[in-house]
Formats: C-alpha cells, sequence, structure tokens
C-alpha cells in the first residue's frame, strides 16, 4: 500500500511531526481517511491545513473509540505549539499505579494529557535497571529528569559541608544518591539504555506503530511483524537529498549497528532485485520524478528486513552517515551565514534612517516608521520551510 508522510527541512523536536506521521502509518489502507488524503493530494502543506486534517483524524477516532473530545480550542492552541517542540519531564521510576514491564513514561502534565487524547503510544527507553544502585538512587532522590536536575546543583553544597562539618546521615545517602544519578545520565547520553530498550521490543506489538522520545527528539516507530526489529521512520533534514532512506533500524543504544532501510525495508545500497510482494512497503517517484520516502506495510505480509551485511555495506553505510553528516554541517554554516547578513543588512538601514532623520532636523524617534514586511509574506509560506510533505510508495 501507499503512505505519505511529513518530512522536515530544518532539524527540530517536532513532536507534531511523529504524531502526524504515526497517525498516517497507522490509519485504515481504505477507506482514505481525511489526513491521507490531504497529505497525498501535495507537495507542502500549510500549518493551518494540516491541524485542520489533524482534527478530522482525531474526530474519526474517537468516534469509533467513543472517547469524548478535549476542549477544542485547547487543543488546537496545544497543537500549533507542538510545531516548535513539547515539554516533557520523563521518569526513570515508574509511577506507583503504572503497570510493570512498560517502557518509560512522563510526568503528567497539561501537555501529555493533551497528547494522549489522540491515543498513540508515547515513551522514552531512559530507564535504569530495576534493583541496581541507580534505580534505587532515583526511586529515593529524584524519580524525573527535573528532579535529577535539581538535585545536582545541590552537590556543591554538600561536598562543602562534607569537608567541614560533616553530612548528616539523610544528606550522606542523598551525597551517594548524586553520584549514581550523574554516573548513569553520563553513561547513556542518548537518553536510552539496554534495558529500555528491551522494555520497549517487549511492549510493542508487531506491526505497531508509536512515537519514541530520544535525543531530545521525537521519532515515529515501527515493528516490524515478522523480524520483530523496532524501526525509526528517517524525517531528520540531513536525509532530505536521499529519498531512498527511509527506515534506520533501532538495535543497541548507540545507533553504531544500525542500518538504513528503504520503504519496502530493503538495506540501502543493497542492487539485487527480486520478485516484490504486492503488499510489500515501496517507494515511488514523487510529482517531481525523484524517489520519495515511503511506506504503510501490511503487518502480515511485508518483508522482513535483510540479514546484516558485510564489511562492504557497512562501510557504505559509514561513508554515507559522514557524507550527510558534512552536508548538514555545511548548510548549518550556511543559514547562519545569511542570518548574520541579515543582521548587517538591518543595521545598515537603521543606521541610514537614522542619519537621513537627523539630516532633514527631525528626531529619529520623532516619527513612527512603518514596520519593515517580513521576508516571506504569509504564514503559509512560513510553514512550508518548516514542514515538508512528501508523498511516499
Amino acid at each position: 500500500r501507499r503512505s505519505p508522510i511529513l518530512t522536515q527541512n530544518a532539524n527540530g523536536p517536532c513532536p507534531l511531526l511523529a504524531l502526524v506521521n504515526a497517525l498516517t502509518l497507522s490509519a485504515p489502507e481504505s477507506p482514505k481517511t481525511v489526513l491521507v488524503d490531504t497529505l497525498s493530494s501535495r507537495e507542502q502543506i500549510s500549518l493551518g491545513l494540516l491541524l485542520d486534517a489533524v482534527f478530522e483524524e482525531l474526530a474519526r477516532r474517537t468516534e469509533i473509540s467513543s472517547k469524548a473530545l478535549p476542549d477544542v480550542g485547547e487543543l488546537y492552541t496545544f497543537l500549533i505549539t507542538l510545531h516548535t517542540g513539547m515539554n516533557v519531564n520523563p521518569r526513570f521510576v515508574a509511577a506507583q499505579n503504572a503497570p510493570q514491564g512498560q517502557p518509560g513514561s512522563f510526568d503528567e502534565t497539561r501537555e501529555m494529557r493533551l497528547y494522549s487524547a489522540f491515543e498513540m503510544p508515547l515513551f522514552h527507553g531512559w530507564v535504569p535497571l530495576p534493583n541496581s544502585s541507580a534505580y534505587e538512587a532515583f526511586d529515593r532522590s529524584a524519580k524525573t529528569f527535573d528532579d535529577a536536575l535539581n538535585i545536582e546543583t545541590a552537590q556543591a553544597e554538600l561536598e562543602h559541608k562534607l569537608g567541614t562539618d560533616g553530612l548528616s546521615a539523610q544528606e550522606q545517602q542523598m551525597f551517594e544518591d548524586i553520584i549514581f544519578i550523574k554516573e548513569f545520565l553520563t553513561s547513556y547520553p542518548t537518553q536510552l539504555t539496554d534495558h529500555g530498550l528491551k522494555l520497549i521490543t517487549d511492549f510493542l506489538k508487531p506491526g505497531q506503530i508509536a512515537i519514541l522520545f530520544r535525543n531530545d527528539h521525537f521519532s515515529t516507530l515501527y515493528k516490524h511483524p515478522r523480524s520483530g526489529t523496532l524501526m525509526n521512520l528517517v524525517t531528520d533534514a540531513g536525509y532530505s537529498s536521499h529519498d531512498e532512506i527511509v527506515w534506520e533500524s533501532l538495535v543497541d543504544v548507540s545507533g553504531a549497528a544500525g542500518s538504513f532501510f528503504s520503504g519496502d525495508f530493503r538495506p540501502v545500497g543493497n542492487t539485487s532485485s527480486g520478485t516484490q510482494n504486492e503488499n510489500e512497503w515501496q517507494t515511488v517517484p514523487t510529482r517531481n520524478h525523484r524517489s520519495s520516502h515511503g511506506g504503510v506495510a501490511d503487518s502480515s505480509q511485508s518483508q522482513p528486513p535483510a540479514e546484516p551485511r558485510g564489511h562492504g555495506s557497512e562501510q557504505e553505510d559509514a561513508d554515507l552517515a559522514l557524507a550527510l553528516q558534512l552536508q548538514e554541517e555545511e548548510e548549518d554554516q550556511q543559514r547562519r551565514a545569511q542570518a548574520e547578513r541579515r543582521r548587517q543588512e538591518d543595521e545598515l538601514s537603521r543606521q541610514f534612517l537614522e542619519r537621513e532623520s537627523a539630516s532633514s532636523g527631525r528626531s529619529p524617534t520623532s516619527e513612527q516608521r512603518p514596520p519593515v514586511p517580513p521576508r516571506r509574506s504569509n504564514m503559509d509560506q512560513l510553514v512550508r520551510h518548516e514542514i515538508q510533505g512528501k508523498e511516499t510508495l
């Protein structure tokens, strides 16, 4: 089957992007939903049109589940803010009433309550092994990430007191907890642990779609129905010129063992041809004749990811990753240079107007200067630079 996805041309946290792709990839193949139809019929989409389609999808899902909708105005405002990010507070220790064996959750906030209206699993894997020293330290002193940041500020004070008056039993315990907590955070900078990865793998059902929070980023996650491999949907700006890259396997904490795959789960760079299952995920050309990110799979018949490749293919992946990184760094330098040029142009314009005002005998502030029009003419154009729709398959 075919499915559209959203990609971005500027890297960012964008939980809205992950949510839209999760809703699209989990939508039924037939009949085509409003959200799928809206994304399939265009290459770019405005934020307003996208949110309208998301609301239609939410209404469809709540009608099926008979669940009450939250306040529409509050939800719409929340979705607009999702375009730039969402504040989440990961829990290192599950809440008391949480079921056992689930991936990492988040502190309950207004944002999490509104996000849960879509009933799309959202979790993280940044959790310590139960009964470990780190787990016990988090359980006593810092159950959430915000708690961990707060107690770290007390370390200097405790160290000073340790060298002078000495610490009480409670302070000594907190001091030891801080050491274990800092060691844990330093040991897992990707915000994913081996235990957390196992929890996610065991929790997701074959063919299920979810949203993963990792590296301060929200991504759409898929569990392949036959191999059980976790697959991250690739939407980062650094891969925008490599339409053959659709998925990246999530098989280890660091990502070093991950591989790139096309829409039909074939390793990128594999040129072997074969008979393709009619229900596989595919990558097809878009209207501008470039292949695009793709695919929704038949959960029972899609082809599993290929076996690990040889050294040559691994080297190709490493070379490709390095090339993409260098390209992204170059583009980032160009963006900063353009921003600096705009700043200098604005400063020169301001100085020129001040000189003109002084020569005509007017104070620079004696008359209100008309606002400079934005470089882009409307909201739709602004949004198109942030969210770009690509038809897949």
